[in-house]
């Protein structure tokens, strides 16, 4: 088993146009960044694109998207750790590798497998959004929700591998039932048994992945169509698995690590829009709490990264009760906290859409030093 901090200094020095290059995908530069045809579907016309600022790839014509390490696991058929044993030659790493027994080895194939099958159902979910966003003729509502209501680009779309649960119960259930896979897709909350009739879980929803840092999916939040229903929630999130534990899981961390690295500051919301609107906007180094308020293991995440935050809560008075909370916790971390005051009513997610990226300094509110 290879050493956590192993992988971290690895992480530190991967440039993924040189991974690229190395297992033969070519790479035309193209403005600030590099397009390809894809490596993983046939095409004429590349749709390929590496951008290499946040050290990410992306094809948006089937959707694959992911760090160096994902690119090469997918291109080349290998498991994670054969990979980063693969990078690391390649970048000069010397890996720490650490004896596993038989029961860490066990639970170790249980992850896999549950990372699998969240792959899996992320790709079905992805592939129903790109069919509707590529139909010129769609007016489905989830594409309207996207693009016209959020102003979301296609680019931010596949780089946070959106996707639409279809208003079919038993799009994914039946499908895993199929397959004998029904306990392990209970148990990472995929679907529900009730009155002995098991369905999916998500239904007729907007999809959106969480991703650990190392980009292997952990569980899914899922919007619903706003219909004026109070009882069935706006916002509904996988339950707690042996890969998931929103306490310890910031949503958007795996595609702003880099930023947060080089900006040595992380940008703290409160939702998912939030965050995908904030780096569409530029600010890439922001993250968001998975629906729970910010933790001690949040703030040793982000410490790792860097020495700052900055906390951007809704502008109302649940907003600025999470922002006291979340100072302590911070400063505890050794993190320099500054707050940005929104206008009362405003979430980062519509004010950003108002309001050109240089706006934020003037919203800063104050400091709290470490």
């Amino acid at each position: 088993m290879i050493a956590q901090k192993s992988i971290d200094e690895l992480s530190e020095v991967i440039d993924i146009v040189k991974v690229a290059h190395h297992i033969n995908i070519d790479l035309k530069k193209r403005g600030s960044g590099y397009t390809a045809c894809c490596p993983f579907h046939e095409e004429n016309t590349p749709s390929f694109h590496i951008n290499p600022v946040k050290q990410i790839f992306k094809c948006f014509g089937c959707g694959a998207g992911g760090d160096a390490i994902k690119l090469v696991m997918d291109k080349e058929h290998l498991d994670y750790p054969d990979t980063v044993r693969k990078l690391a030659d390649l970048f000069n790493v010397t890996l720490e590798e650490i004896q596993a027994n038989e029961e860490d080895k066990e639970i170790k194939e249980k992850k896999l497998s549950l990372y699998d099958m969240n792959r899996g159902a992320a790709a079905h979910y992805q592939k129903q959004l790109l069919f509707h966003l590529n139909n010129p003729d769609s007016s489905h509502w989830a594409v309207e929700e996207l693009v016209e209501k959020r102003m979301l680009s296609k680019d931010s779309i596949v780089e946070f591998q959106l996707g639409f649960a279809p208003d079919n119960a038993s799009f994914l259930s039946s499908k895993m039932i199929a397959a004998g896979l029904y306990q392990m897709a209970n148990d990472l909350g995929l679907c529900k048994t009730k009155e002995e009739q098991v369905t999916d879980m998500f239904v007729n929803r907007i999809m959106f992945p969480i991703h650990n840092e190392r980009g292997q999916i952990v569980g899914f939040g899922g919007r619903k169509q706003e219909d004026g229903n109070k009882m069935n929630p706006k916002y509904i999130n996988s339950k707690a698995s042996m890969i998931y534990r929103k306490e310890e899981v910031l949503y958007g961390l795996y595609q702003a690590k880099q930023s947060i690295r080089k900006e040595n500051c992380a940008i703290i919301t409160e939702g998912y829009y939030d965050v995908i609107t904030l780096h569409q906007a530029g600010m890439t180094n922001t993250v968001a709490p998975c629906g729970t308020a910010i933790t001690e293991s949040h703030a040793k995440k982000l410490k790792r990264l860097c020495s700052s935050v900055i906390l951007l809560c809704d502008g109302d008075e649940a907003g600025w009760k999470a922002n006291l909370r979340a100072i302590d916790i911070l400063t505890i971390a050794g993190l320099r906290v500054e707050v940005c005051e929104l206008p009362e009513g405003q979430d980062p997610d519509t004010f950003t859409r108002a309001l050109e990226v240089d706006v934020w300094d003037e919203q800063k509110v104050g400091e709290v030093a470490a």
